[in-house]
């Protein structure tokens, strides 16, 4: 079978090439470092299977960064028959570099030009005929994204493919090529850019976009939290009780209508749900990735992120971790800093991915009025843990890693790529439903409804069946946050398979509803626990291979019993404040302070007697002189 490698710098539309050749769904976006590994795909073309490989993102086979060494490994391997440069019109001298290193290594290469509508707007050209000449390799040019330049790209590649050239290193240099070849356009700043890099506008700006998406999602009366509960109506009601009659009328026993009406439908189907919900926020993430805001927002935030020992890259791991934290994991990749690396991987459990969504609408809907306050309020805290932890870690390791950012241009994707990557997010979280979350599930169901001698339990004997039993010592877990029952502790030891999983299970277990059952300060300790305990399964399998089998495990056991330790301060800081208000609160934390303020004015007051030790050192010592 014919493989290519597709090759060039980062952001130039490597994964849009590889998913019109394969018909695939790879992960592009506007912003660097989206392709972290290799991907793979098969292209059928004249009814010939070819393979596809889309390496990372590289300015030079002289390597730098990590993701620059796995590409150029796997270039200087030549286990393929052709390497295709892909470069951006825009910035051909940069993008031609890599052209000229493989023709003078003579690997069988050849170049497709993308974004060249973008460069023509600006005024620039390319004169592809002589570029093709000077070069002696073939060329083709991406101008539309669309179906006929689809059809014309797989020719091209069949084209080149079956056909013999050979590759001679040309010895014009890359400044006399372009200066026969290749008009520059007039790049402009992007009036956004006044908005989006503006020291004072930028992070409130940003805020408030997510404030807005949050409200959508989950806000009262919002399109969100409307058809989530229009879903959820049908899925429990208008469709459980079609399926519960149509099964009573064929005659089937009651504990297979029991697992497809409670266990299924309940607990999986009320998962399904929330696609509204988790649409909304996928959207919105697929428009700043496309976009490149993302980019500027690193840029603007990286000095902030340096303070607690990360970086501006950071951002782009952080916000994919609200899709999914093993994706998130694996933006870490390319980090040169592997304490940097181990920093931001531990940090990444603290922001709510989309998993945990599910879990905070039940919980928060069931004991607070306004669950959109409360929900956004834990997204918040999330953050804040997250970057306070990031502090605390740096402590241990003050190494940076210089960061080098590229913005790229303004590309505000169609409506038909905001679909399509949609539709591969849903996909993902569909598959995930109907697969690893649906088989514990009906797991957990069986667990609930037979007793240990496997009697089928009706409605309100589940404290007599297996899962019971075996789960009993369970309750313990969240005794001191005012929750005494086992079914909450066993819903949340079953996220470390799924963090839907716990929806799932929760809405099996209570099939009407948990509300009332304990306090309003006991669903925020629970709320805080679900944020920060362990990851699910796949994330914990990916920090695995990006760290080690030793760190990752470590890592969940620590996420475990500090995420409790969380939860019961949580929970003693709201019988505070219920029971003394919020003034005693404050001053209990006020003379907390000034007490670790005391003890370390204390210590620098002896250093400065003796004149040494003292951070200030020079500065006594001078006094101590002048005295």
């Amino acid at each position: 079978m014919k493989s290519i490698v597709l090759a060039g710098n980062p952001n130039t539309g490597k994964s849009t090439v590889f998913n019109m050749l394969t018909n695939g769904s790879a992960k592009t976006g506007n912003w660097h470092g989206v392709t972290v590994e290799s991907l793979e795909g098969l292209a059928y073309i004249n009814n010939k299977k070819i393979k596809v490989i889309d390496l990372p993102g590289l300015y030079s086979l002289e390597s730098y960064s990590m993701e620059e060494r796995v590409s150029t490994d796997y270039i200087m391997e030549k286990n393929y028959d052709i390497v295709i440069n892909i470069a951006d019109a825009n910035n051909l001298e940069r993008s031609l570099k890599i052209t000229l290193e493989l023709i003078d290594k003579k690997i069988k290469t050849a170049l497709i030009i993308n974004m060249y509508s973008e460069l023509k707007k600006t005024g620039g050209n390319i004169d592809i005929k002589s570029l093709a000449y000077s070069l002696n390799i073939p060329i083709f040019v991406i101008d539309k994204l669309n179906k006929s330049t689809e059809i014309k790209l797989k020719e091209f590649v069949n084209k080149i493919l079956y056909s013999n050239y050979a590759i001679k290193p040309n010895y014009d240099s890359l400044d006399t090529i372009l200066n026969n070849t290749y008009k520059k356009g007039i790049q402009k700043e992007h009036f956004l850019d006044k908005i989006f890099l503006n020291k004072f506008l930028a992070l409130p700006l940003f805020f408030i976009m997510m404030a807005g998406v949050f409200y959508l999602t989950f806000g009262k009366y919002m399109i969100g939290e409307f058809l989530k509960d229009l879903l959820e109506n049908f899925i429990s009601k208008n469709m459980k009780v079609f399926i519960y009659n149509k099964m009573q009328e064929i005659g089937l026993p009651l504990f297979l209508t029991g697992l497809v009406c409670d266990g299924i439908i309940n607990g999986a189907g009320v998962l399904v749900s929330f696609i509204p919900q988790i649409s909304i926020l996928f959207i919105f993430l697929t428009i700043m990735e496309e976009s490149g805001y993302i980019s500027r927002l690193a840029f603007m935030t990286d000095g902030i992120f340096l303070k607690v020992g990360l970086t501006g890259r950071a951002v782009f791991s952080l916000l994919m971790g609200f899709g999914c934290t093993a994706a998130a994991v694996l933006t870490t990749r390319g980090y040169e800093n592997k304490m940097l690396q181990k920093r931001t991987i531990f940090i990444l459990p603290y922001i709510s991915c989309s998993a945990k969504l599910p879990v905070y609408s039940l919980i928060a809907g069931a004991f607070f009025y306004d669950k959109f306050l409360a929900i956004i309020t834990v997204y918040i805290l999330g953050i804040i843990i997250a970057l306070v932890a990031a502090s605390i870690l740096k402590r241990f390791d003050k190494q940076e890693e210089e960061f080098l950012l590229e913005l790229p241009p303004y590309r505000f994707p169609s409506i038909n790529k905001i679909i399509k990557s949609l539709i591969f997010y849903l996909k993902q979280f569909i598959i995930k439903i109907g697969s690893v979350v649906l088989i514990f599930i009906i797991i957990m169901w069986f667990l609930m409804s037979f007793s240990l001698t496997f009697n089928y339990l009706t409605i309100g004997e589940t404290q007599y069946s297996i899962l019971a039993k075996i789960s009993n010592i369970l309750k313990y877990m969240f005794y001191p946050i005012g929750i005494k029952s086992w079914e909450i502790s066993v819903s949340m030891l079953s996220g470390l398979i799924a963090k839907e999983t716990v929806a799932g299970v929760l809405s099996i277990l209570y099939p009407n509803g948990f509300e009332g059952m304990f306090s309003p300060a006991s669903g925020l300790a629970l709320l805080v626990f679900i944020m920060t305990y362990t990851t699910c399964i796949s994330t914990i399998t990916t920090t695995a291979k990006e760290l080690n089998v030793k760190t990752a495990v470590l890592l969940a056991i620590f996420q475990l019993f500090s995420a409790l330790l969380m939860c019961y301060l949580t929970y003693f800081l709201c019988m505070i404040i219920l029971k003394y208000g919020y003034f005693y609160l404050l001053g209990s934390v006020c003379f907390i302070y000034i007490i670790y303020l005391v003890i370390t004015n204390l210590k620098k007051l002896k250093c400065c007697r003796c004149g040494k030790g003292c951070h200030n050192e020079r500065v006594c010592s001078k006094r101590n002189n002048e005295a």
